[in-house]
């Protein structure tokens, strides 16, 4: 069921103060806010009376909101546009990209730090019994 604004005094606010149209849509437990027109980069607003209800973050451009990873291709195309800075260990080589997408195994130094956290944990339980 979706249930307007004027029906349940939640009022919605842009970024900028103005207030937005948007509908809530109850299913069973689940609550669904649409907020038509974000035009607005920033977090809506919403409240109820002087109670605010909770913030909705938007992302006006859909590639901000992406959460996967580049391709070797895509990086190496975004490194190459002039206007565009990637830093990497070694500037903006191929070889330095190269050694960037490979990355770096960090398990082996983690795991002798470890083994030098226990044995120092031994060395000093053994004095300390004495």
């Amino acid at each position: 069921m979706t249930i307007g604004a004027a029906e349940t005094g939640i009022e919605y606010f842009a970024p900028s103060g103005n207030v937005v149209n948007a509908a809530t849509d109850r299913r069973g437990e689940r609550l669904s806010v649409v907020i038509s027109g974000t035009e607005e980069l920033g977090f809506y607003r919403i409240r109820q009376g002087n109670q605010h209800l909770g913030s909705l973050p938007v992302n006006v451009d859909a590639r901000e909101s992406d959460l996967l990873p580049l391709s070797k291709q895509e990086l190496e195309q975004l490194a190459a546009t002039p206007e565009r800075r990637i830093a990497t260990a070694g500037g903006r080589s191929s070889d330095s990209m190269a050694a960037l997408m490979q990355g770096f195994a960090i398990w082996p130094h983690l795991l002798v730090g470890a083994i030098c956290v226990l044995g120092i944990e031994q060395l000093l339980l053994s004095v300390l019994r004495k």
